[in-house]
């Protein structure tokens, strides 16, 4: 996927790759997908187990969404996930929620955590 930034009225906004829809404007924003979509890409992401997503599959998605692996990590912290058939699942809205904060550039509020 690539960024769409299309100049509107000086100002400048981003696309979403799906809709179309201005998911920011302004400066340009590493989103790629608005948030119906973004969820929507994640929940239907293909792994291999329904729970969740195994160490390579992550590897992949972040590589997928250019997110960079050491940001990814360093935003997912410490999460709640599961052992299954001795790898570990991180859950689908854990990493839907990581995507969300390094691309709106903030940390986790108190209440977001598990």
């Amino acid at each position: 996927m690539k960024r769409i930034y299309k100049f509107n009225s000086g100002m400048g906004g981003q696309l979403c790759n799906v809709c179309r829809t201005i998911i920011h404007t302004g400066n340009k924003s590493e989103a790629l997908l608005c948030h119906k979509h973004l969820k929507e890409y994640i929940y239907d992401y293909p792994t291999k187990h329904k729970e969740g997503f195994t160490d390579r599959e992550l590897l992949k998605l972040i590589y997928d969404l250019r997110l960079g692996k050491g940001r990814f990590f360093g935003k997912m912290g410490v999460n709640t996930c599961m052992v299954i058939e001795e790898e570990i699942v991180s859950y689908h809205e854990d990493v839907l929620r990581t995507i969300r904060l390094i691309w709106e550039r903030r940390d986790m509020y108190h209440y977001e955590w598990d």
